[in-house]
């Protein structure tokens, strides 16, 4: 990647971006992985109130792969 690429990339996404993007958001509440996900675990995961730009529309049918998935999460809830 060319720095003029990873400028852009990062561009708005810090505290001090000046190109009239705002910072970064950060998650603002906690979930239960049972409830959002359909595992059994007692997890409780980082996550935001309100969607964005980068949210995509929840598939219904889409089913985790159970492994990969509590792994991803387990990871997310020790490093919020």
């Amino acid at each position: 990647m060319t720095d003029g690429a990873a400028s852009g990339v990062t561009g708005g996404m810090t505290s001090g971006a000046t190109n009239g993007m705002s910072a970064m958001n950060k998650p603002d509440k906690m979930v239960a992985v049972r409830t959002l996900f359909g595992i059994d675990s007692d997890l409780m995961v980082p996550s935001f109130s309100e969607p964005d730009d980068h949210v995509s529309e929840i598939d219904e049918v889409y089913r985790f792969n159970l492994e990969v998935t509590t792994a991803i999460l387990a990871g997310f809830a020790r490093n919020p």
